[in-house]
Order: structure tokens, then sequence, then C-alpha cells
């Protein structure tokens, strides 16, 4: 289960022209919560919880620029489901978005009914059009991401050169041609989704929204939402679409070792210990 958030103003706070946006929005500030655990100042990016002197709880995010923003509310006016929490205003860098109170599906674990309407929830982006001018990954990009994720694990120190060879030998041998292409969540896990007081199921962290491979999306519920067979059997009724059902039983090696090597990079520094156990996966889930 996620640890829960540490309020620290001095380092969430947002710039001063950021925060008075806000306010002009929402009311006087009175509390920020950071929601990343992996945040890079560097990046611009911020997840945070804002409570008001009012007693209002926001989400606000952050965007590492103003075209990733501008693409972030193409990707959410093409979709733009019930299930998502409202955006309630938007600027060149940042938006503020409805807080959806409640209890996670890692808190409380979900009914196979609510599997499956997760299910149905995927199956809606994986449908939707593309918005026009998205720019897309091709596989070779993938290939090198693939590369340069086992890079950093091993200048870490957490594989050797032979494991890091044989792994990209491993995941290369089922290297994709070609990709099946449309809006990917990213991360649909039942820490991310939220039951309300009225019973309702919303996906409230949405921030990996984009357009991209519906086969390493499969690949991501996979690896961050272990399900039993009769939970995946839930899913997959939802989703309804049987010749995608093995993406989601077992993802291919490429897709594999690229979605856990990827979760294992990005702890690296932060989280040390989680990132040697992801290595450790990548290691096991190839053999």
């Amino acid at each position: 289960m996620r640890a829960p958030p540490q309020a620290d103003i001095q380092r969430c706070d947002l710039p001063a022209d950021v925060l008075a946006w806000v306010e002009s929005v929402c009311g006087p500030v009175e509390r920020i919560v950071d929601l990343l655990r992996y945040r890079r100042p560097a990046s611009g990016r911020a997840t945070l919880k804002v409570e008001t002197a009012s007693g209002w709880t926001y989400k606000v995010r952050r965007f590492g620029s103003a075209s990733a923003a501008e693409a972030a509310r193409a990707e959410r006016l093409t979709l733009n489901p019930p299930w998502m929490p409202r955006v309630i205003a938007w600027r060149d860098d940042a938006c503020i978005e409805r807080w959806i109170d409640g209890q996670t599906g890692d808190e409380a674990p979900l009914e196979p009914d609510q599997i499956e309407r997760c299910g149905t929830m995927l199956r809606q982006v994986h449908d939707a059009p593309p918005p026009a001018g998205a720019r897309m990954r091709t596989p070779e990009l993938w290939a090198e991401r693939l590369r340069e994720n086992l890079g950093r694990l091993r200048l870490a120190g957490l594989i050797g050169d032979q494991a890091e060879a044989e792994c990209l030998k491993h995941a290369m041998s089922d290297f994709p041609k070609a990709l099946t292409i449309g809006l990917v969540h990213r991360d649909l896990c039942p820490e991310n989704i939220v039951r309300d007081g009225e019973g309702r199921l919303w996906v409230v962290d949405n921030a990996l929204l984009t357009v991209g491979s519906l086969e390493e999306d499969a690949a991501r519920v996979w690896w961050r939402w272990p399900m039993t067979p009769p939970q995946r059997g839930a899913f997959l009724r939802g989703y309804n679409h049987p010749a995608r059902a093995c993406w989601f039983e077992l993802p291919s090696p490429f897709w594999r070792a690229s979605v856990i090597a990827n979760s294992a990079r990005i702890r690296l520094g932060a989280d040390p210990a989680g990132a040697a156990a992801r290595a450790q996966c990548l290691l096991e889930s190839l053999r």
C-alpha cells in the first residue's frame, strides 16, 4: 500500500503566479500536500492536494511545459468520461481538478463487478480516437528506451553486464514490428481507483494519459495490478476484446521487460530497495 503523502509547504509550494491563479479560482490556500512519490523538481511537473481556508479540497497538476499541458487538455477533451474527476480550470501550464474523497482499491478490495467496470473503463480509453497531430513512439524508440533503462540499472549495480545482455536478447526475441496505437492510461491500478461515499468508481490519477501503444498499456496493468484468475476474468469481461486477452494475461517478453525496467529505473535514488526488488523481478520474469 502506498505510504501516506506528507505535507511539506516549503518543497511543495507553487510558484507565485500559479498560486495566485489557484487562489483566484479556489480561494485562499491553507495547505499543500505533494502527492508524487518520485517527483523530479527540475522537470517542473507536480501533482498537489490543495486545501483552502474555506474547507474545500482540490487537486492541482503542473505540467513540465506548455506543450505538455496542451496535449493533456486535448486528450482529456477527446475522452472526458464521467469516471474521471472534472477539470475545473486550465491555464497554459497547470490545471485544477475536483478532489474525490473515498477509499482506494488497495484500501478496500474491489468487488468482481467493480473490477469488470474497470475493464470497461480501460476499453473506453483504448477506443477513443487519438487527438489530431498527436506524436506516437515507434517500436524502435521503445527498444531504445528499454536499452537506456537496462543501462541505468547496470550502472547502478542492480544487474550485471551478462544479465543486461541476456535480458535484452530475450526481450528483443519478440520485438513488435508494429504497434496498436490509441489513447492509453498507463496507470490503471487499485491505488488510483477510488470508491466514493455513494459507491461510484473514479479513476483519480490520469496524469499519464497520452497517445501510445495499447500493448504497453495492457502490460502496465499486468505489472501494476496483479490479479487472481477470477479477477482477471472479471476485468476481461469488462474490457470485452477476446483477441487482446493475452496482452493482460502474460505480456510478451518485450513488454514485460519494458514496463518492469522502467518501474525499476524511476526508483533509482529515491527508493533504492524498491529499484533493487524490481530489477530482481525483471530477471525472474524473463526466465
